[in-house]
């Protein structure tokens, strides 16, 4: 299942799906290094995080990481620049409930 442009969840044929929506999951802090940036969230029992990342804060978002059940942080260290600013969104994964999309949160990798 893939979601539109619109936030529509779509299936693979294309037709558009009903989706329950749990509550968006809030990053709590987000630190970078010189090569990694490394996210944190309260725990939500026995889901999954998908982690999300982009250069633009309302666009472009592309998966990044999903982490085991029960999972608070993850650190990222694939494509990064040091220097460069990326936007990361989180969304949780329990069963078949996915939850919206965190706020972002900016992280400027160090030079």
């Amino acid at each position: 299942m893939a979601v539109s442009k619109d936030g529509k969840a779509v299936s693979k044929a294309g037709a558009a799906v009903a989706v329950k929506l749990a509550k968006a999951p809030k990053i709590q802090k987000a630190t970078a290094g010189s090569k990694n940036a490394k996210l944190s969230w309260k725990k939500v029992k026995g889901a999954k995080v998908v982690v999300y990342r982009s250069t633009k804060k309302n666009s472009g978002y592309k998966k990044v990481a999903t982490t085991r059940k029960n999972a608070t942080s993850v650190t990222n260290k694939k494509g990064l620049k040091a220097g460069k600013t990326y936007y990361y969104k989180i969304a949780t994964i329990k069963g078949k409930l996915i939850s919206a999309m965190s706020k972002a949160k900016r992280v400027k990798i160090k030079k």
